[in-house]
């Protein structure tokens, strides 16, 4: 009770600080009132990292920015936070280490509109194919006006190298600014921005520069390094807050694949219930990981893994109601399937 409402006290004072500056005390005290009205519970940003934690693995900033961002667009929402307080995260990180799939987690457990406006899709003006302003018209009309839009690999609409922003570009950014009619939507950008990397890699290759026995450049990345390389002054001056996402590691994958939420996890549970147990022997799973470690998409490739591993099994369940298990194991460097009966009877299959 205590720390809601020192939470309390803690939003009317930053209320205070940012609205009220003058002497406007009645305004202040209605906004105090209309505050006393709206459950401090409706959005528990501690809460919803935690639940975001058993989905997400080893991204804990990009997490806390998500989180954050959130319950200033509730507060938004809500009437008592100005919308020009809304941040605009740019995400950054390579392919498969959750810039999208997060905010996907995150409409599931939040309960709010996610549209993700993937610009690989996006052509300039006079060109066969979707421009940026159809792309973002139907991601709105989607949202009615409220929730969030994702602008998905938005450094592959952007012309690096002359500082100069795509015309199809502008009519997003007034979009951003657009408090008021917009006043219900927050905006996030998501890039792998590659050519930002070697920059920072070039940047930080003075030996000078590693004082630290575990420096991370990405801990240094600033507004500044976009620019350099050549990312418009003009989109980098709408974003508020930039995340770089870790690359995943083997551990990671695994822990990935073990979650009680995981793909993994979902197929045994779905067996079990028709009285069937899948088991996967460690040694699959690592082949699975290291498949995972070694593309360049990353963490989707688990999902595409399972699915091509339980091909067999599907079709043996389809078939087959006296199934009692299904153990998958490695045998000199195959997958190989050994199913089980009621009956005692049991065979095995290569893939």
């Amino acid at each position: 009770m205590e720390n809601k409402t020192n939470d309390k006290n803690n939003i009317e004072d930053f209320l205070g600080s940012v609205f009220f500056e003058d002497d406007t005390k009645d305004v202040f005290e209605e906004s105090r009132r209309r505050l006393r009205e709206i459950s401090v519970d409706r959005f528990n940003v501690c809460e919803f990292k935690k639940r975001m934690k058993t989905s997400i693995v080893h991204q804990d900033d990009y997490i806390n920015e998500i989180a954050n961002a959130l319950y200033i667009l509730t507060q938004v929402q809500d009437g008592q936070i100005d919308p020009s307080l809304k941040p605009v995260i740019l995400a950054v990180g390579p392919s498969g280490c959750g810039k999208t799939y997060s905010w996907q987690v995150a409409a599931k457990k939040m309960g709010v509109k996610v549209e993700i406006l993937d610009c690989s899709q996006v052509t300039p003006k006079g060109y066969k194919g979707k421009e940026l302003s159809d792309l973002l018209r139907v991601s709105m009309e989607a949202l009615n006006n409220k929730g969030v839009i994702i602008i998905d690999e938005v450094d592959k609409l952007l012309e690096f190298g002359d500082g100069q922003i795509p015309t199809s570009l502008y009519e997003l950014l007034r979009v951003i600014e657009d408090t008021e009619t917009y006043n219900d939507v927050l905006f996030a950008f998501t890039g792998s921005f590659m050519i930002v990397e070697k920059y920072l890699k070039k940047k930080y290759s003075n030996p000078y520069n590693f004082t630290e026995k575990k420096f991370n450049m990405y801990d240094h990345l600033e507004i500044d390094d976009f620019i350099h390389c050549g990312v418009p002054v003009e989109f980098m001056g709408r974003i508020t807050n930039i995340v770089r996402l870790n690359a995943l590691t083997m551990d990671d994958y695994m822990d990935m694949l073990n979650k009680d939420n995981s793909a993994l996890h979902l197929y045994k549970q779905h067996f079990l219930e028709h009285g069937i147990k899948l088991d996967f022997d460690e040694e699959v799973k690592r082949e699975i990981v290291k498949k995972s470690l070694n593309s360049c998409i990353g963490g989707r490739i688990i999902k595409n893994e399972l699915t091509r591993l339980m091909m067999p099994v599907i079709e043996k369940v389809s078939s087959c109601k006296e199934l009692s298990s299904v153990h998958i194991f490695m045998k000199e460097h195959r997958v190989e399937y050994k199913f089980e009966y009621f009956k005692s009877k049991q065979d095995e299959i290569e893939f």
